[in-house]
């Protein structure tokens, strides 16, 4: 918990935190826990040298990870499973701003917390709110080094390529990287190894795209016209049963009368 520790340990942590962005002139921007009317959360903090404090609250919560629903009103579901987060939810999509060193110039940043990165219009949001940049803290550690991490990070690329926005990205575990607005893959740590990953992210005027005019359209699309193909295909079948059914009626017909005759 920043700046609202529980424990002495929290306090010196607390401490070394502030000195450190102090001393060295430079943002900091970190994950943890905040807490604002007896309810915590999972928060993204970005804490400037003067000290000025931005926080993030995650929105999109991990059900049976972060949350249990129900949870709020029925004691017996905190009781039962006491090792799951109850945590609270943040208002949704916000854009920061980030003074860079020389503190001339801000530029405008869409945080996101882990599996945020895998909903569309979540990150279409603020890129209408005229973000310049996503940043992306996450957690993957849960999952070992095969397989999740892999798959987490390519999923989140998408919202780079429909956004038209860079990412920074950012695990404790790894996969970091920064993903440009086109897609690309750079700078791409490994997994479970401490490294610095030093980049030069491009912050361009914004760019159209179909996902932010028209929103996560692809989905409901391809929903509709695989509906419509079904419906098609089973008219077609339909048709073709019905016209061998008529025909063998026929056949049969002609063969009855054959027969009298």
């Amino acid at each position: 918990l920043f700046r609202q520790p529980y424990t002495q340990l929290e306090t010196v942590i607390n401490e070394r935190v502030e000195n450190y962005v102090r001393d060295h002139g430079v943002p900091l921007l970190f994950g943890g826990y905040d807490r604002q009317h007896n309810k915590e959360f999972n928060t993204f903090f970005f804490l400037q040298p003067t000290g000025q404090l931005q926080t993030y609250h995650k929105s999109k919560l991990l059900m049976f990870g972060e949350y249990i629903p129900g949870a709020e009103s029925i004691q017996f579901f905190k009781d039962a499973f006491p090792q799951v987060g109850n945590f609270g939810h943040g208002v949704g999509p916000q854009v920061l701003e980030l003074t860079t060193q020389n503190g001339n110039k801000t530029t405008r940043v869409a945080p996101i917390i882990c599996y945020e990165a895998l909903f569309t219009n979540f990150l279409v949001d603020s890129a209408r709110n005229n973000s310049q940049l996503i940043l992306n803290i996450t957690n993957d550690s849960w999952f070992g080094q095969w397989g999740e991490p892999q798959l987490h990070l390519a999923l989140t690329i998408f919202r780079s390529i429909e956004t038209r926005l860079p990412m920074l990205r950012s695990t404790n575990t790894g996969i970091s990287t920064l993903i440009t607005a086109n897609g690309e893959i750079t700078h791409a740590t490994g997994i479970g190894t401490q490294e610095i990953m030093n980049v030069n992210v491009p912050i361009t005027p914004p760019i159209w795209s179909l996902v932010k005019a028209w929103g996560d359209w692809f989905g409901p699309f391809a929903l509709v016209m695989g509906l419509l193909g079904l419906a098609i295909l089973c008219r077609m079948l339909g048709l073709a049963h019905f016209e061998n059914l008529l025909n063998f009626k026929r056949n049969r017909h002609a063969k009855l009368i054959s027969k009298i005759k």
